[in-house]
């Protein structure tokens, strides 16, 4: 699982971390999906508050070939147990492109460092 905040302040980094792994401990990698097809890489838009609820979305901004995919990867975002931001950052709320990645997921622990 990979993420793109956009104008992020850097106190966010500490946590996009817990993020990603949060999503992808609730990511069960549907069986039959090519892993190294970039057309099977969903990605999804969410609005996360400062509290950490989802305030809008998610919303798959593109698609993969496959209907069960895309559906595993929006329970992933709406599973996940999101924490409150911390009490550094000045946001109310911040908008993520997530992007999931089966070959990440098939390989080790499915999270990526950093931003992708």
């Amino acid at each position: 699982v990979g993420m793109i905040m956009n104008e992020a302040p850097p106190e966010m980094e500490l946590w996009a971390g817990p993020f990603q792994r949060a999503v992808c401990h609730e990511w069960p990698l549907p069986l039959g999906i090519p892993i190294n097809d970039p057309s099977s890489m969903p990605e999804i838009m969410v609005k996360v508050a400062r509290d950490g609820r989802i305030m809008d979305g998610p919303t798959l901004t593109k698609k993969s070939p496959n209907a069960g995919l895309n559906e595993s990867c929006i329970r992933a975002v709406l599973n996940a147990t999101l924490s409150p931001f911390s009490g550094k950052v000045a946001l109310d709320e911040i908008a993520l492109l997530v992007r999931f990645m089966p070959q990440v997921r098939e390989n080790a622990s499915g999270v990526l460092p950093g931003r992708q």
